[in-house]
């Protein structure tokens, strides 16, 4: 009998009151824990606790390329300083158009440091043909500089910007349709931090933009939603007293989910950054084509956390039914298994828990939460909002309309 983790989820807690219309609303009776009032927070907490364990780590050939929360916290001061001085602030965003990368990390670490609002954008957006929807969602954001990791890959929609966003930042290559080329990832890494980015940094309020997000919007004009540092720091609170799980155990994860997307981009990411974990950003996905890319980075790392989608589940399940040895390595860790985006059905969750039950070491859990988690975001903060709240004032100011 495998090992019981009685830890993973917290013991229920609610009260059922009825209101003076009848309703009976459920209530927890637990009251909100503490917790961070930004996120540039965790990330100082986890680099002067332990700042030599692994913040994230991105595939390089045969091994991977680690990035420490003390180096973390050194890069991101450094590039929000860089930001700073070339004109980044609250009203001027970073548009990211590439994916999950140490650099992108990096560059939305130092948002949160200098108080600069970072647009992580969905790649279909610059690779899948006309930019339309490219110039739309940027010109809404009004960046004061966008983001590719690679000026050859992003030549195409680089060029689609070159009247909405005055700088060009790097990882590599360079942009044709600038004469400087655009600006080097590394470049910006070399500056000092000094006052002004302190005090950039003293101005960030839990009510400060953190991220912009960009939902389909009615008849599918994207819509821009401002997350604010209270909004996301209060879902890793709930989560906290939800799941005591990454609290009293580091979560190691081995994720694809894109950074352009709730579900990857706030939810995994932030637990890891909150609880001090570990992310492997996996550079495969739930396609035929870039599954075997996944087993691989899984092979590697054995999580004891693992998010998913149902079309990634199933494909997973297919290579753990056939793979004994992989499945060992897959469950090795393995606590809790979340699934989210679509629908987990009854046959697929029997098999994922046969699995288990046939190879993990300990109970392994099985959840799962389709329709939430995009709505979480807008309930704080927009229609479900009072109508006078600075979460209310924000959406209703924020998406500007595109030139």
């Amino acid at each position: 009998m495998p090992n019981v983790n009685p830890r993973i989820f917290a013991e229920p807690k609610t009260e059922l009151r009825r209101r003076a219309d009848g309703a009976p609303p459920l209530s927890p009776a637990e009251p909100p824990a503490p917790g961070d009032p930004d996120l540039a927070r965790p990330l100082y907490r986890w680099a002067r606790r332990r700042p030599a364990a692994v913040l994230a780590a991105e595939r390089r050939g045969p091994g991977w390329e680690e990035l420490t929360y003390g180096q973390a916290l050194a890069c991101a001061e450094s590039l929000g300083q860089a930001l700073l001085e070339r004109g980044l602030g609250p009203d001027r965003p970073l548009v990211v158009l590439s994916g999950n990368s140490l650099r992108h990390l990096l560059l939305t670490l130092a948002g949160y440091i200098a108080g600069i609002p970072v647009a992580s954008l969905s790649t279909a957006y610059s690779l899948a043909g006309g930019h339309d929807r490219l110039r739309t969602v940027t010109g809404i954001a009004r960046p004061g500089a966008v983001y590719a990791e690679d000026g050859h890959e992003y030549g195409a929609a680089l060029e689609a910007l070159r009247e909405l966003a005055p700088l060009t930042v790097l990882g590599h290559g360079r942009d044709p349709g600038r004469p400087s080329g655009g600006v080097r990832f590394g470049e910006l890494l070399q500056a000092v931090p000094d006052e002004r980015l302190a005090a950039a940094r003293a101005r960030v309020r839990s009510g400060s933009v953190a991220k912009i997000m960009f939902t389909g919007g009615p008849a599918g004009r994207p819509k821009a939603v401002p997350n604010t540092h209270r909004m996301l720091c209060a879902v890793q609170r709930m989560m906290r007293q939800v799941w005591p799980l990454p609290s009293e155990r580091p979560i190691t994860l081995v994720d694809w989910l894109p950074w352009s997307h709730t579900f990857g981009g706030n939810h995994n990411l932030h637990m890891v950054l909150t609880t001090g974990g570990t992310l492997h950003i996996d550079d495969g996905g739930p396609t035929p084509e870039l599954f075997p890319r996944s087993i691989r980075n899984l092979a590697d790392v054995s999580p004891n956390v693992h998010f998913n989608v149902p079309a990634g589940f199933a494909l997973l399940a297919d290579e753990l039914e056939r793979d004994s040895a992989l499945a060992k390595c897959v469950f090795d860790r393995l606590s809790l298994l979340f699934s989210a985006g679509a629908p987990l059905s009854g046959e697929l969750r029997r098999r994922l828990l046969a699995l288990a039950a046939r190879f993990a070491r300990r109970e392994v859990r099985l959840t799962s939460s389709w329709g939430l988690m995009d709505g979480y975001l807008e309930a704080a903060g927009g229609r479900h909002a009072h109508p006078g709240s600075a979460g209310a004032r924000r959406l209703r100011d924020y998406p500007r309309a595109a030139p």
